[in-house]
This record gives structure tokens, C-alpha cells and sequence, in this order.
């Protein structure tokens, strides 16, 4: 009725005059006439609200940084240091086996030709794997944050282990002794009508990233892999 479109107009108020300021401040108050400094805030105009609208509709994913994907999640660290080690492999030994100009004829270089021609291509073989591997990471984790759903769950333990390793340097200074730590959590959710509980491993102590015993937990789980959630808050960690 009149009353409903009323309150309807009424509320709808702040929001026109906050479009209004926003336009405004967008094209400079100049989007009239015909001058190139018109269409320019006319430009202006349409972008600033194609922005508005785009906003409103599909707000943008909230997804984890390289940076927090490198810190965080074992795999695809381990598969960049791989590709790293491979890469300064495949360099190192080109550039030790090239052909010096001032070694004398008579000095064998057999050996050294064989591992330049050979070690390279396996070192760089070895960065194209971990290179696929790491990228194969990104996109299943991504996967899960743009398509998977956020579900509340539960944190039923927190466990630390430490334990010492020792190595001999040498005679002079004997043994160094080098305490290790490994972090894990317990935690329970419901999904798709059933509750499940996992164990899993954590990149450092569940007080960085917010967790305790009996707390909440979010989780983004994917429709098709139930069993296999992420933590979100461990891999929006900002580093």
C-alpha cells in the first residue's frame, strides 16, 4: 500500500544519498553537457556504479595469499623449495662444467662435461614437477574457498609434541642438540547429516590463529570432498 511505499522510499534515502556523494566525488560534479570533460565523467559515472553493483551482487572471494599458502600449508612449501633446490642445482653445475679458456690441454674435463650435459635437465625436469605440483595446490585450495561453504565446527584438543635430535659437529665442540616442535589439532563438525571428527597437523600453535579446547573453529568444506576441509583460519593467517 502508500504506507509500505513510503517506508519503502524512506529507507531507501541514505542509500541514494550516499550513491549521490560517491557519483559527486567520482566525476567531479561535472557529468552534463557535451564537453570531453563531460563524457569523461560520464565514463566515470557508469564505472562507479557498475563497481556498486558488482559489489552488491557478487562480493569478491576471500582467498589466501601466496604468502600465507607458502607459510602454512606443508605441501606446496615443500614443492617451491623443491623447485628452488633443483633450480640452483641446474645453474650451479652449468655454470661450474663450462669450458674455461686458460685450463691447460692435457687436464681431463671428461667428467665435468658428462655431469653439465646430464644433471641440468633432470635438475630442471624436477623444477617443472614441483612447479606443476605447487600450481596443482593453488588451484585444489582454491577451489574449495571460491566453491566450498563455510561450517562452524568445534576444536576438542590442541596437542604440542617437542622432542630434542642431536648431531655431531665435530670433536672440538661435540654434539648440537636441536628441539623440534609439531603442533596438531582434533576437531569435530557436521556436514552433509553426519558429524565427523579429523586430526590434523598445523603449520605452529593453535594460539596464533585464534584456537582453543572446546572453542569454534570454521571450516571451508567443498561439497565433493566432505572429508578433506581446510582451516580457514589458518590459511588466512597474515603473515
Amino acid at each position: 500500500g502508500a504506507d509500505g511505499k513510503t517506508l519503502a522510499l524512506t529507507e531507501a534515502e541514505p542509500m541514494a544519498r550516499h550513491w549521490t556523494r560517491g557519483l559527486m566525488a567520482e566525476t567531479g560534479g561535472d557529468w552534463a553537457g557535451d564537453s570531453p570533460f563531460s563524457w569523461l565523467a560520464r565514463f566515470r559515472c557508469f564505472r562507479y556504479l557498475g563497481g556498486l553493483l558488482m559489489n552488491s551482487v557478487s562480493p569478491p572471494a576471500v582467498m589466501p595469499r601466496l604468502r600465507s599458502l607458502f607459510w602454512n600449508d606443508a605441501l606446496f612449501r615443500r614443492a617451491v623449495n623443491t623447485a628452488g633446490f633443483a633450480l640452483m642445482w641446474a645453474v650451479g653445475i652449468w655454470w661450474v662444467s663450462r669450458p674455461m679458456p686458460n685450463v691447460p690441454p692435457s687436464v681431463d674435463l671428461t667428467f665435468e662435461r658428462t655431469v653439465g650435459a646430464v644433471v641440468p635437465p633432470i635438475a630442471l625436469a624436477v623444477v617443472a614437477v614441483a612447479l606443476i605440483l605447487a600450481g596443482w595446490r593453488w588451484l585444489y585450495v582454491r577451489k574449495i574457498f571460491t566453491e566450498g561453504a563455510v561450517v562452524p565446527g568445534t576444536v576438542v584438543t590442541l596437542k604440542h609434541e617437542k622432542w630434542e635430535t642431536s648431531a655431531n659437529v665435530d670433536q672440538s665442540h661435540g654434539s648440537k642438540t636441536q628441539t623440534r616442535h609439531s603442533y596438531y589439532i582434533t576437531f569435530s563438525y557436521t556436514v552433509q547429516g553426519g558429524e565427523r571428527t579429523l586430526r590434523r597437523k598445523l603449520p605452529s600453535s593453535g594460539f596464533v590463529f585464534g584456537l582453543h579446547e572446546g572453542g569454534p573453529v570454521e571450516l571451508m568444506v567443498h561439497a565433493s570432498m566432505p572429508d578433506k576441509p581446510l582451516i580457514r583460519a589458518v590459511y588466512l593467517q597474515r603473515r
